[in-house]
């Protein structure tokens, strides 16, 4: 039996791996040697080995790991093949994302010192701004105000409410802008976030565009003046001094007006106002903040921080008040 095999440097000039790395495999378990010589530890292969010893070479090569090579060397060739078309596909899936992320960074880089941009997430952003726009489309606030500075802030308000939506970016900020993407534009830049994985969101004298795999989608400019709704939430949140969590069905009933107790301190709010704010955040229990009686609530979900909503307290303007009489 020994007559048919060869010695660990002949086996390594033959398969066209080092002999370093045939005593390495065999350590590790995925590459054995038919035979050791107890007197002098020599190791001895076959020929039977050399497609084995092939197929570890050329998935080390390709980066694979010892228990990635192990779990695949321990199945059927048809397996091992199948096995082989998924990390091909996804390989090239990574790459083509990693490509998408070179385009960006270098656009990224061109916009320094003309307009402010930021990398997110695509599918992120895109839920972002779907649920921000729960609150937008009042005929003087119809567009979501961006604000690129450390990340990305999106806002809403329908006047009697202000939403805050805060996310960290997946890559460091260039620049601070503001800019505005109006409510009519949402559906289009909706449909042409879905299926992107990365983009670049810049901001160049109040215009918002938006960058990815193909042609860029640049928002309208929004043409009526528009209030700074970062100036006005900075003005009106609370810091906290009271909080009460509770359940979303403890903020519904009957009738439009309903006071709202918050660690012993009551404040009245407009019923529909809050029904709206509590459907627009997400998970089964909210977390209500507030300073005095006649100031703003905040409402959050516990879950989710960066997601907020201002709501203003009880006035005559406001839907189903005296002025609406």
């Amino acid at each position: 039996m020994l007559d048919s095999m060869v010695s660990i440097g002949a086996f390594a000039a033959a398969v066209g791996v080092p002999a370093s790395a045939l005593r390495y495999y065999d350590g590790v378990g995925v590459l054995p040697p038919a035979h050791v010589d107890p007197v002098t530890g020599y190791r001895f292969y076959d020929a039977v080995q050399m497609r084995r010893a092939r197929l570890v070479g050329a998935l080390r090569g390709l980066g694979l790991s010892v228990e990635e090579m192990r779990s695949l060397l321990e199945a059927d060739d048809s397996v091992v093949a199948a096995r082989l078309r998924v990390l091909a596909a996804e390989r090239t899936a990574d790459a083509r994302r990693g490509a998408e992320l070179l385009v960006l960074l270098a656009a990224g880089l061109e916009a320094v010192g003309s307009a402010a941009s930021v990398l997110v997430d695509a599918t992120y952003v895109r839920f972002v701004l779907g649920r921000v726009a729960l609150l937008a489309g009042d005929a003087s606030l119809d567009a979501l105000q961006l604000v690129v500075d450390d990340g990305l802030v999106v806002l809403s308000s329908d006047r009697y409410r202000l939403a805050r939506w805060s996310f960290r970016a997946a890559e460091p900020t260039t620049g601070g802008a503001t800019g505005l993407v109006p409510v009519a534009d949402l559906a289009a830049l909706s449909a042409w976030l879905d299926g992107e994985v990365a983009v670049m969101c810049r901001v160049l004298d109040g215009v918002v565009s938006w960058s990815g795999s193909g042609p860029d989608f640049v928002c309208r400019p929004h043409q009526s003046d528009f209030p700074d709704l970062t100036t006005i939430y900075a003005a009106l949140a609370p810091a906290g001094r009271h909080r009460r969590r509770v359940a979303p069905a403890e903020l519904a009933g009957v009738g439009e007006v309903m006071v709202v107790n918050v660690d012993g301190c009551g404040v009245m709010l407009t019923r529909s106002l809050v029904e709206g704010t509590v459907a627009s955040l997400l998970g089964d229990e909210v977390l209500l903040l507030m300073d005095e009686p006649e100031a703003a609530v905040l409402f959050r979900f516990p879950g989710q921080p960066e997601h907020e909503v201002l709501v203003m307290p009880r006035t005559g303007d406001q839907p189903g008040g005296a002025d609406d009489d």
